[in-house]
């Protein structure tokens, strides 16, 4: 699940995963409220979080990943551009498997996808 307001990013991303993850159900959501809707009904393995959407935002959303299983406890991979060094403490202090800075390298992204899903 891609979750990311910016509707250029997001779709760039989804085009990217496409290619590297030809087999994955890709799904995208622009705001907390419908990433916590697609979070309900599909359970994806691993969620592509912003932390500044409109909403509910990708901080709260990372808290109610971690406090319920309604969601099939995804891994959870953040992307910001917010420059708050201590936003990074708060979302590692969260369970988040990895921390990207705006602008995103790609191959950095599905990396980190790939070392979750060997787990």
């Amino acid at each position: 699940l891609i979750v990311e307001d910016e509707v250029g990013l997001n779709s760039v991303i989804k085009q990217y995963f496409k290619k590297e993850f030809p087999d994955a159900e890709l799904y995208q959501a622009f705001d907390g409220f419908e990433a916590g809707s697609i979070m309900v009904g599909k359970k994806p393995d691993v969620v592509i979080l912003d932390l500044n959407l409109p909403g509910v935002d990708g901080l709260e959303l990372c808290k109610k990943i971690n406090a319920t299983d309604e969601f099939g406890n995804p891994a959870v991979i953040v992307i910001t551009a917010l420059q708050d060094t201590e936003i990074e403490k708060q979302v590692h202090d969260l369970n988040v498997i990895a921390f990207f800075r705006k602008p995103l390298v790609l191959s950095e992204l599905s990396q980190a996808i790939r070392s979750c899903s060997a787990k």
